[in-house]
């Protein structure tokens, strides 16, 4: 995914968005629709733009207008790199150990 310019993924059934965070991971923006795992995480990231499902042309002239605005772009890939850093396993496991450190020490008390 690091070797392309925009990841454009029209899919309006897809659940989980586990390619869009791969993408956004290797700091390519992504072009989704607007149904799904991956139109929210575009949303909370600011990685790219969502589109409705099913629009062509919005979806062309969005696309188009992440590859010709340098400053757009570059706005999306470092909000989506920022976004999907978050979300390393480190980070998410230590999120799961504090959870339950903080669970085990309010029942000490």
């Amino acid at each position: 995914v690091a070797s392309v310019d925009a990841l454009l993924f029209p899919s309006p059934t897809e659940t989980f968005g586990q390619v869009v965070m791969e993408s956004l991971a290797a700091g390519t923006p992504a072009l989704v629709a607007d149904q799904g795992g991956p139109a929210e995480i575009v949303t909370n990231s600011k990685g790219g733009f969502v589109v409705k499902a099913g629009d062509v042309d919005t979806f062309f002239a969005q696309a188009c207008s992440l590859m010709n605005e340098s400053d757009t772009y570059e706005q999306c890939r470092a909000s989506g790199l920022d976004y999907a850093h978050r979300y390393r396993w480190h980070e998410v496991n230590q999120v799961v150990l504090d959870s339950y450190e903080q669970l085990l020490s309010s029942q000490a008390e």
